[in-house]
């Protein structure tokens, strides 16, 4: 089944990013989250993640797809405008993958439980350095050089956690 099987992680939020993943753990491409900036709002550009979205899985059009969505919340001490903009990307790119993308099978998963499970912390440059240990150097030089990179690095570290507990029957969706 793992073979058949294609995983996208998605790290929410303006400055994130989503990953792709074979179920044999093959990463076949990270992009930061597509955004449209209209006056003040930012909003989640779904024609930029078709597009990327198409390229990339054409050849594995015949495998069924699920997603692991970081399962987010507002943060404390941060303003009210900000934490609708961030609700609205969240929002956005969640409804896009349930509704019109057509991924049946989203799991979300709280930032405290996966990353506690794959030993992260808030330092963001550990999601790097872990990233780079599970997908490699060449993973590293193409997609998470930079500390501003980590959110493509917590999305690949999401497909990665999806293998080794969700499909495992564990399940901690919220």
């Amino acid at each position: 089944m793992r073979e058949r099987l294609i995983i996208l992680g998605h790290d929410p939020g303006a400055s994130g990013a989503f990953a792709l993943m074979t179920g044999s753990g093959k990463l076949l491409g990270v992009l930061d989250t597509p955004v449209l900036y209209q006056g003040t709002k930012t909003l989640f550009y779904t024609a930029h993640f078709c597009e990327w979205y198409a390229k990339v899985t054409t050849p594995y059009v015949d495998c069924k797809e699920v997603a692991i969505i970081e399962a987010v919340g507002a943060m404390p001490k941060q303003g009210v405008s900000s934490t609708f903009n961030f609700g609205a990307m969240y929002g956005g790119a969640s409804s896009f993958l349930l509704g019109m993308l057509g991924v049946d099978n989203v799991w979300f998963e709280t930032p405290a439980k996966w990353k506690k499970d794959m030993g992260l912390t808030k330092e963001k440059t550990l999601s790097l350095q872990i990233a780079t240990e599970v997908f490699g150097e060449e993973a590293h030089d193409h997609y998470w050089r930079r500390k501003k990179d980590n959110g493509r690095a917590e999305a690949a570290l999401l497909c990665h956690y999806y293998l080794q507990h969700m499909m495992k029957g564990e399940r901690h969706d919220t």
